[in-house]
């Protein structure tokens, strides 16, 4: 499934416009996101004909991070490969391997801009919007033959 992400109206910044959710992952496609960075060592995945490249780490509680009779797995969170040509499942696991702790830093004072972004939007917008009651339900009270 493809979507559009929200991009920022910054010109300094450079956001990802288009991204594809599979198995609950959101992924981007590897031409695109080649271009910006090296992807080497990162697993590329075939989804409906595109080549994509995950963002995030893989789900720990997915059963495939934990089949014992495979030989490869990712450095950091362990999922599972079937060819050794690839060191990490995702963007996300190769920027941990490389920053380690100051990416949990990063990200902590990101969600924290956010946070508080939201915040001054949320108190600037003290609209009242009205509810909306159905008139009509979608089936009605159903009609029965009278007993004779």
């Amino acid at each position: 499934m493809k979507y559009a992400i929200n991009t920022s109206k910054n010109s300094d910044v450079t956001s990802v416009a288009i991204a594809f959710r599979c198995s609950n992952q959101t992924g981007v496609r590897k031409d695109f996101i080649s271009t910006y960075m090296d992807i080497s060592g990162i697993h590329i995945f075939s989804v409906n004909g595109s080549w994509i490249v995950f963002i995030n780490q893989r789900c720990e509680s997915d059963v495939h991070r934990f089949r014992n009779n495979v030989a490869h797995r990712c450095k950091v969170c362990g999922w599972a490969f079937e060819t050794a040509s690839f060191a990490f499942c995702s963007i996300e696991c190769k920027f941990r391997n490389t920053l380690g702790s100051q990416l949990d830093e990063m990200m902590k004072t990101s969600e924290d801009v956010v946070e508080s972004v939201v915040k001054r939007k949320q108190s600037s917008e003290n609209v009242v919007e009205p509810v909306v009651k159905r008139k009509h339900r979608r089936k009605g009270i159903p009609y029965r033959s009278p007993f004779h």
